[in-house]
């Protein structure tokens, strides 16, 4: 099916975080995790940051079905930063921006990069990757806001920003385009030339965000967060992220922010794993590949939902632009930090049996080792070298089956327990590196005195 005639999934997203349709994307029951599809979803996956819609050369079939392969449940993307000069990451060919590029290499403002070819045309790429990805069952992020022009500090973006003056912009200072000139929406208004730059900053990306928002309107697997880089962190900040999370919530769209009231929350930093809605670390260290794969595994054990941020390393995510593999020495296939995520997505996502009443539960492993415990399952993270584990399951019957996961290969191996009284002991081998035990077994029924009912 053409993409442009996809059927429009009916749009309202409340306070509440109920989704687009009967299949978008909703916080699950228990507010831990998300539904989708009818299915409950732990959002871990790959991030493409501003390399996947900026990179026109890179190959997104071979990048998406990777990832559904490996077990990955969401992509992630970065709209787009300023096309810094020289970044091998953004490939040979002119980078894809959301505005039409001039002969001289700056931007019209006034006109969006339509067209149909996706590997030549921002927005073309932003509607097959979401086609591509909703195919697959994948959901995709995208984070909205500001191009990495940060307000302060370094700004990186800043430079080669299309709103800076020197690429056909309007602006001088990056703090006039991440703030507001006025509390309420402008972009209905009549463009003015004689604005003062935050004034313009704001009609224009109030004019992208609904560009944004109805590019993939026609796809029920899209949610945004907002900011990138943990850049804003004041009390004009805090207004604009209100503003923009009003601006896209009574749209119809998924929204992420740092606080509990659109429907998910980004992690970054500080944002309490539990709480009205999932959270999610969006982005950040570490980003080698080992270090990853115990990252990924601390942020699930804890209920955050992880993303990777996939272009600090090599190879990275770029290497799925043969040019750039070829030129580099590099090939996706190396990738082991993306392996060990989908590993991890795969065994929460495909392993446990009820995955929303999973949850942290310290107290029934003994030691050092991280627990989570729900429903129909217990898993622990058993650090490396230790050569048992001890889990009370007193509250558990029967214990139907034990295995230990690697989570370096992905290997599940069944492993015969001792059971002595209440506690479950379970062999693990001294391993060089940390190991998953998953127990499945259902959790008894509990009285409820109160209401004389038997709560599971």
């Amino acid at each position: 099916m053409n993409v442009q005639a996809m059927v429009c999934i009916a749009a309202c997203l409340a306070l509440n975080g109920i989704g687009r349709g009967t299949t978008g994307i909703r916080p699950s029951p228990s507010r831990r995790y998300v539904t989708y599809r009818g299915r409950t979803t732990m959002l871990i996956g790959d991030s493409g940051t501003q390399v996947v819609p900026m990179n026109g050369g890179l190959d997104l079939s071979a990048w998406l079905e990777t990832c559904r392969r490996e077990g990955h449940s969401t992509v992630h993307v970065w709209a787009f930063t300023g096309a810094k000069p020289g970044d091998w990451r953004l490939g040979s060919r002119e980078p894809l921006l959301p505005w039409a590029r001039m002969p001289d290499g700056t931007y019209d403002l006034q006109r969006f990069d339509d067209g149909k070819d996706p590997k030549r045309h921002y927005w073309a790429r932003i509607r097959d990757l979401c086609a591509q990805a909703r195919k697959r069952g994948l959901l995709v992020g995208i984070t909205v806001f500001f191009g990495w022009a940060k307000e302060h500090g370094p700004s990186p973006g800043w430079p080669h920003h299309p709103f800076n003056v020197s690429m056909g912009g309007f602006a001088t200072r990056s703090a006039d385009i991440v703030q507001l000139a006025d509390p309420k929406e402008i972009g209905g208004e009549q463009w003015n030339s004689q604005w003062p730059p935050r004034r313009k900053a704001q009609w224009l990306w109030e004019r992208f965000a609904m560009k944004l928002i109805g590019e993939t309107r026609p796809f029920d697997n899209v949610w945004f967060d907002y900011r990138d880089e943990w850049s804003y962190l004041n009390p004009e900040a805090a207004r604009a992220e209100a503003f923009w999370r009003r601006f896209f919530t009574s749209r119809g769209a998924i929204w992420a922010d740092r606080t509990g009231e659109g429907g998910l929350r980004v992690e970054n930093p500080g944002v309490p794993a539990f709480g009205p809605t999932p959270a999610i670390k969006t982005e950040g260290p570490p980003y080698e590949h080992e270090e990853v794969r115990g990252e990924v595994w601390r942020q699930a054990m804890s209920g955050i939902h992880y993303l990777l941020h996939n272009d600090a390393r090599e190879p990275n995510v770029a290497s799925w632009d043969p040019g750039i593999a070829r030129s580099r020495g590099i090939s996706p296939s190396n990738d082991l930090g993306r392996r060990y995520v989908g590993i991890c997505s795969r065994f929460f996502n495909r392993q446990v049996r009820d995955l929303d009443s999973l949850a942290p539960s310290p107290g029934i492993a003994k030691g050092s080792c991280r627990c989570m415990a729900g429903k129909a399952d217990i898993v622990a993270l058993v650090p490396a070298g230790e050569a048992e584990i001890v889990l009370d399951v007193r509250d558990y019957e029967p214990v139907e089956r034990v295995r230990i996961l690697n989570p370096k290969t992905g290997s599940l191996t069944n492993v015969k327990p001792r059971r002595s009284g209440a506690t479950l002991i379970v062999p693990i081998g001294r391993e060089a590196q940390d190991t998953v035990v998953h127990v499945s077994a259902r959790r008894k029924p509990l009285l409820d005195h109160r209401r004389g009912a038997v709560a599971l």
